[in-house]
């Protein structure tokens, strides 16, 4: 194992709270009911109920007590100054309870229990949910039929499974526990129509609830954001590193950070994958193609007003994400030898006919952090436990955080990172082969030169991820007891894969 030379940590003391929501029953608004462009979006959620905690306490958030935390807790809140000017960072524990399984709309409930919000001019939030059966991702918040049908994709997707608690499993890490999401303006600097999903897919939540993790860390200078309009020439998976180089104003200036990117559209989506052979791209977009066929339309999906290619498109940008977070070092993004950026239009001609214009939002995390490569040797192919490994390496550095993130980046093209239950690699693995099958290569696969695991291990990549977000309180890893960091090989053999991490907090 090989480390970089870390730097320095300091900080200050921020706020932890740690709340229950409130019973929630609101209104669902179609998508007929919308307004004109640039208009806010209008809100809806399905039916789910929590209850408020009166009482307070101090908390210490370590491994072995988290997951009984259920009540609420309140620290002090004082300011700090970093490196990189005042800064400050605030925690929240928030615990939902969804009546039963099924998607939900929670966006307006986050805003009402995390009033501190509205006075974040700029920043990023890093949403973690401490479950194995359930998920975040950011999608359409007007018609409820896109949820609906986003449970039933998942439920074919996912169908191969040996069981349903392994299929919750599988269906967890390709929506992912953990998104990083932008501020702006006291608000989550969403698109029109984007809204953010809780994803519970078994129901079983109990009187526990669903523990989320929510970590704001405000911007130095509301400079180091930027939005970006890429238009993608087609329907496609396209390289676009090059239209973001220039980055943020101050990310010449960064010596370590990250540098958010999220997408304002819920028919697109934003992936890290191979930079060099544009075959990678077109089997790409046919592996999706498969993976999420326009067939769905007349077997059961309901969303279907916008053009036979619109709810398969919901459901790409789902399980490929809006959102990516990229370490940062002397002001350039850290991608391993062969990554690029790719925007991924999932419409023929664009979201809601408005063709092929799509906004990115760039964030700098600039606050002072300490930044190590780490070698991970998976020993084959398949999902491996490195939760070790990763605390190993930052440990020390975490020891001295008392609220923070730590982001792991895999610098490689066919292997990827997730979270899930300590025992769910096997279960992982399959649901991967099955979804992504080798046979691809001979059917219509064009990258095959490297082996029949290689365009196969491209395509899983882009599922899981090459970049995840932890949340850090009281110098741990705020993991749930039964969840573990696993890093998924996608390729035959032993193969050895740099992660950077990257720890900032206060």
């Amino acid at each position: 194992m090989s480390f970089a030379i870390p730097q320095t940590l300091s900080g200050s003391v921020i706020s932890r709270c740690h709340l229950t929501l409130c019973h929630l029953t609101c209104t669902c608004v179609s998508r007929t009911a919308r307004t004109l462009p640039g208009a806010p979006a209008p809100y809806n959620s399905n039916r789910f109920s929590c209850s408020r905690s009166l009482a307070t306490r101090r908390t210490a958030f370590s491994s072995l007590s988290r997951s009984n935390i259920v009540q609420a807790s309140l620290a002090s809140e004082t300011e700090g100054r970093t490196s990189m000017g005042t800064g400050r960072v605030l925690q929240r524990l928030v615990t939902l309870k969804p009546e039963k399984k099924g998607i939900y709309l929670m966006t307006r409930k986050i805003y009402e229990e995390i009033p501190e919000l509205k006075n974040v001019q700029a920043g990023t939030a890093n949403l973690f949910l401490k479950s194995t059966d359930a998920a975040l991702t950011i999608n359409e918040n007007a018609d409820p039929t896109v949820r609906t049908d986003m449970e039933g994709a998942l439920e074919r997707i996912a169908s191969s499974a040996k069981s349903p608690e392994d299929a919750a499993r599988a269906k967890t890490s390709l929506v992912g526990v953990s998104l990083d999401v932008p501020i702006h303006d006291g608000k989550f600097g969403f698109g029109t129509w984007q809204g953010l999903y809780l994803c519970d897919f078994t129901g079983q939540a109990g009187e526990a609830g669903r523990e989320l993790v929510v970590t704001i860390t405000k911007t130095s200078n509301v400079r180091d954001t930027k939005n970006i309009t890429v238009k993608a020439p087609s329907r496609g998976c396209h390289l676009v590193t090059d239209r973001f180089e220039g980055g943020v104003p101050g990310l010449a200036e960064c010596k370590v950070g990250l540098l958010n990117f999220c997408i304002r559209h819920t028919s697109a989506s934003l992936s890290i994958n191979e930079n060099a052979d544009p075959t990678v791209r077109t089997d790409m977009e046919a592996a999706l193609n498969r993976i999420v066929p326009e067939s769905w339309n007349a077997d059961f999906f309901e969303h279907t007003f916008e053009g036979p290619d619109d709810m398969p498109a919901h459901v790409k940008s789902t399980i490929i994400g809006a959102s990516y977070s990229v370490p940062i070092k002397n002001g350039r993004l850290q991608f391993g030898t062969w990554q690029g950026l790719y925007l991924n239009e999932h419409r023929d001609v664009g979201g809601f006919g408005g063709g092929h214009s799509r906004e990115v939002t760039m964030t700098l995390q600039n606050a002072e952090a300490v930044q190590k490569s780490v070698t991970l040797t998976a020993p084959s192919r398949g999902c491996h436990d490195v939760t070790a490994e990763i605390l190993k390496a930052v440990s020390s550095e975490m020891s001295k955080i008392k609220i923070g993130v730590v982001n792991c980046f895999i610098q490689h093209t066919s292997a990827s990172l997730t979270v899930n239950d300590m025992k769910s690699g096997a279960c992982l693995e399959a649901m991967l082969n099955n979804v992504v099958p080798e046979r691809w290569n001979d059917e219509f696969f064009q990258h095959t030169y490297e082996g029949p695991d290689d365009m196969p291990g491209h395509v899983k990549s882009t599922l899981m991820g090459v970049s995840l977000s932890l949340p850090i309180t009281d110098g741990q890893l705020a993991l749930a007891a039964n969840q573990a960091i696993f890093l998924c090989e996608h390729r035959n053999g032993r193969s050895n894969r740099t992660v950077v991490i990257t720890v900032q907090g206060i």
